[in-house]
């Protein structure tokens, strides 16, 4: 994902909850793995999940935490803007752009 890239509102839409991403299917890789990849993840706010980029900047303070920024402008209040630093643990990513 490049800088600052806002996903066009067409492109937004609902998701069954038996098709959702599934959070934990990254938990058995080591964290350093995802070290300046992009990793997707899922905000809750009032509207339900919003599921944003995070660029992965570092190892966190505790064995599977990871640091990054929000790679994406939510649309939703998620509590979070672009490039806002994010703490979250490997078990949260639900998918990684290679």
């Amino acid at each position: 994902m490049g800088q600052n890239n806002s996903e066009p509102l067409s492109n937004i839409g609902l998701v069954c909850r038996s098709h959702v991403p599934k959070p934990g299917k990254y938990s058995d890789i080591n964290p350093s793995y995802f070290l300046n990849k992009i990793a997707k993840l899922g905000f809750p706010s009032p509207q339900g999940t919003e599921y944003m980029w995070v660029l992965v900047k570092r190892l966190g303070n505790h064995g599977t935490d990871l640091e990054g920024v929000l790679n994406n402008n939510p649309v939703y209040d998620v509590g979070y803007d672009y490039g806002d630093g994010v703490g979250f643990d490997v078990s949260e990513i639900v998918d990684i752009d290679e």
